[in-house]
């Protein structure tokens, strides 16, 4: 049960242990998931989810969600199962490279998958639905922890594009092994290479950095700690400045930033995912192209532009420069500072608006 205010937690059905068990054995042991069993041994992976040395997160569709995929597509079941490259590309869509407990669930809007490059959403406040891109809702019927890994049983197949025929071209996620030179200007210079670090997290980043302490604020007074403490989980953030913080404050008619972390539960997680794009991309893989932030529509495509030595962040309500990079050495999250704050088009709630102050900043 959460906390008053909170999205509600997904309670366990099941925790199994960890000697000997692996996704596979759940998805063994659920009387609901005999067409998926058949599904992964036709599509060769069976070994993948019997691994019980990785920690991953899957959505495993019930029996009927294939009925009901067959019957959407105008083809019998004995038909889609006898699709051996469609089965193992859907079902790598529903399985996600890392852990992926209930707190986390109930708190993320975006969750990379096994199909690179293509996202399996949660709807917020959480009400147990997932999305998949082609923006069909399954509704959770089920959670099952296996030793470090998680099973979440769903009513119906996710789907990257909008029909089994108007799919997108399949790649496969492999974990990056990087070796990131850390950046400290918005130049184009490096040092000598150093391995990261797969304990490391953003949390790790922003509580080194007080420059970083309202954004840190933001994380925590939201309840979304654990998340950005989690080093599974792939992100990039860009972190607004503390001088960045006091701007948008007079930019949204608010005296201090103190006024903006009093706003509502729902306008101050927006703020949040406005700035987190939900893939890991440190300086060796950021590309000048528009990325979706974790905010959605409301927050609208961050367009990246690099230039020697200047490098912007653009949404269609702010130019924000980017005045620091590479800080830590996470392996699955990459931290930018930028110089404004990326205030969403809309909020959830209407803002709460502070009388401006008397007196001037210190």
């Amino acid at each position: 049960i959460g906390t008053a205010g909170a999205s509600p937690l997904l309670p366990l059905a099941e925790m199994i242990g960890c000697e000997g068990n692996s996704l596979m054995v759940a998805v063994m042991k659920a009387p609901e998931l005999v067409t998926l069993r058949s599904a992964l041994n036709v599509a060769g992976l069976h070994p993948r989810l019997n691994n019980d040395r990785v920690n991953m997160t899957f959505f495993a569709p019930a029996d009927g969600a294939f009925t009901q995929l067959a019957a959407d597509s105008g083809v019998t079941l004995e038909a889609l199962l006898a699709e051996p490259l469609t089965l193992r590309h859907l079902l790598l869509y529903h399985l996600l490279p890392g852990p992926v407990p209930p707190d986390l669930l109930v708190v993320t809007p975006a969750f990379s998958t096994y199909w690179a490059g293509e996202n399996v959403y949660v709807t917020q406040p959480f009400q147990g639905v997932v999305v998949g891109e082609s923006g069909t809702a399954t509704r959770i019927s089920k959670a099952v922890r296996v030793c470090g890994s998680y099973l979440y049983i769903v009513s119906h197949v996710l789907l990257p594009g909008p029909s089994l025929e108007a799919l997108p071209p399949f790649i496969e996620y492999t974990k990056p092994t990087l070796n990131l030179a850390p950046v400290t200007t918005t130049t184009t210079a490096t040092s000598s290479p150093r391995s990261c670090n797969p304990d490391g997290t953003i949390l790790d980043v922003l509580r080194s950095n007080p420059d970083l302490s309202y954004t840190l604020g933001a994380i925590d007074t939201s309840r979304l700690t654990s998340l950005f403490n989690n080093a599974s989980v792939e992100m990039t953030l860009l972190a607004p400045n503390d001088d960045a913080w006091w701007e948008a404050a007079l930019r949204m008619n608010l005296g201090t930033p103190e006024e903006i972390l009093g706003q509502t539960m729902a306008n101050l997680r927006a703020l949040v995912w406005a700035h987190v794009i939900p893939a890991n991309l440190p300086p060796t893989k950021l590309r000048p192209q528009l990325y979706e932030s974790s905010g959605g529509p409301a927050t609208g495509p961050i367009s990246v532009n690099i230039s020697p030595g200047n490098l912007t962040m653009q949404t269609p309500t702010t130019d924000a420069h980017v005045v620091a990079m590479g800080l830590g050495d996470a392996c699955n999250a990459a931290v930018y500072v930028v110089s404004r704050m990326l205030v969403p088009q809309q909020l959830p709630d209407v803002l709460k608006v502070q009388p401006m102050p008397t007196e001037k900043r210190k």
